[in-house]
């Protein structure tokens, strides 16, 4: 059988949560996932697009994380496991990456996270970027092509003629989303005209934004804690000759790799990782991991280091401020932390505490059943953290400079709204610090 074209459509900033508030802004979108299969419980493994860039294409989440500093002009990934377009391009790929506007720095290129060949492509103006995606789709060439496609418009800080700088802040969000749905629609048109059904298409969300309802972030609207508003993304595959569907497993960015090689029917052989992503469709995931920032990462005044899990109802939050834990289901923007309502004993466990909380609304909701559980779904996402938060750490090896203070795995994070807090001040290289990251990691 002839080999499947693949094309990867990066939708930048595009929430869960979003796509189903505004099913206007994404007419073409909902029409692709129809037709094809798609995750409903979808995460990125980091709320920074580069980052998430990275992951996908690797299939692991720890290629970057031995950087001390994003602005690094030497940063490169670790290598532990091959670049997805390296792997297609042995198997006689035509590979490219087209990206639109061009990005702020180039460090898709500057740090060879596009893998060792083709290098991304960046257009200065939207005609061209079109007008490059509709000749490497019509080209009948025989070898297969992949392609890896980013309109950045939907990104908060990217303007072009579609999405004017003077246009309210409010409508160049919407006016974002169509210049990126129009890329999706153009890619259907493409692959109509091209005809023969011979195209996987995979579409996923790096990230959402939040609008500064937890905090400023000194303007940030993503890259800070790993809030469900922020890091449940839709995903889905198209695969030529598949009935559509809907799955509810988990899955993850750390995935995109594994499923690309899957539908294509491509093999290879690698050296197992602790972090390695597998097949969507192979349903196996049971918690999805995303964390801000590299475990190696230089304070910052403005992103606090955190990590997260999430399975299918709730999501496990730790940062330096303490740990947080949600319902989505129930709280879809992570407002309630379910932990308030809890103290951690000294063994990690949780004792119910109800802090005179006595009317019924609370008794009836907030019942012994509830109670019961969030203290299992607790117990078993605060195990994956831990484990996921040692793995970590422990590749780093050396010494533990700027690690990430364990100490926050025994604190609720008090229901607080964060004005202006500074992260920069982190003493990481202290010698209290030392010894509870050390204490740690032996217990791992």
């Amino acid at each position: 059988m002839p080999q499947r074209n693949l094309i990867i459509i990066h939708l930048e900033s595009v929430s869960t949560e979003f796509l189903d508030r505004f099913p206007q802004d994404f007419p073409a979108l909902r029409a692709l996932r129809e037709r094809s299969t798609t995750f409903d419980n979808f995460f990125t493994t980091c709320p920074s697009s580069v980052t998430t860039f990275t992951d996908a294409l690797h299939g692991n989440t720890s290629e970057l994380e031995h950087i001390a500093n994003f602005d690094g002009s030497g940063n490169r990934p670790a290598g532990h496991q091959a670049n997805l377009m390296d792997v297609l391009a042995v198997a006689g790929y035509r590979c490219h990456g087209l990206g639109y506007p061009r990005i702020w720095r180039d460090d898709i290129n500057g740090w060879s996270v596009f893998g060792s060949g083709e290098r991304f492509e960046w257009f200065d103006d939207h005609a061209g970027f079109e007008q490059r995606l509709d000749d490497i789709v019509s080209n009948r060439d025989s070898a297969p092509f992949a392609i890896y496609l980013w309109n950045l418009l939907s990104h908060l800080s990217y303007s072009g003629t579609s999405k004017p700088e003077e246009v309210d802040g409010f409508s160049r969000i919407h006016l974002g989303y169509k210049a990126l749905d129009a890329s999706v629609a153009r890619v259907q048109r493409l692959l109509d005209e091209r005809g023969g059904d011979d195209t996987v298409v995979i579409a996923f969300g790096d990230h959402g934004d939040e609008l500064w309802t937890h905090g400023p972030y000194f303007g940030f609207c993503h890259a800070f804690e790993p809030y469900t508003s922020i890091i449940r993304t839709p995903a889905s595959v198209y695969v030529p000759g598949s009935a559509p569907s809907r799955c509810g497993t988990v899955a993850s960015v750390a995935d995109i790799k594994a499923t690309a090689l899957d539908v294509l029917g491509i093999q290879v052989n690698e050296a197992p990782r602790w972090d390695a992503g597998t097949s969507m469709f192979a349903g196996s995931r049971q918690t999805a991991s995303c964390r801000t920032l590299f475990a190696n990462q230089l304070p910052n005044k403005a992103l606090p280091k955190c990590y997260s899990v999430s399975n299918e109802e709730y999501s496990l939050i730790v940062g330096p401020d303490g740990m947080e834990m949600y319902n989505f289901r129930m709280d879809p923007t992570n407002h309630n932390n379910l932990l308030s309502f809890f103290d951690i004993k000294e063994d990690g466990g949780l004792s119910f505490n109800n802090r005179g909380l006595t009317h019924s609304h609370f008794r009836r909701t907030f019942n012994a059943a509830l109670v019961k559980i969030i203290e299992n779904q607790y117990q078993t996402l605060r195990a994956a953290l831990v484990n996921d938060i040692q793995h970590r750490m422990s590749d780093l090896g050396g010494e533990y400079v700027n690690l990430w203070d364990p100490s926050s795995l025994s604190t609720v994070r008090p229901r607080e709204f964060s004005w202006d807090r500074s992260y920069a001040e982190a003493r990481t290289d202290a010698p209290d610090v030392q010894a509870r990251v050390r204490a740690f990691l032996e217990a791992g």
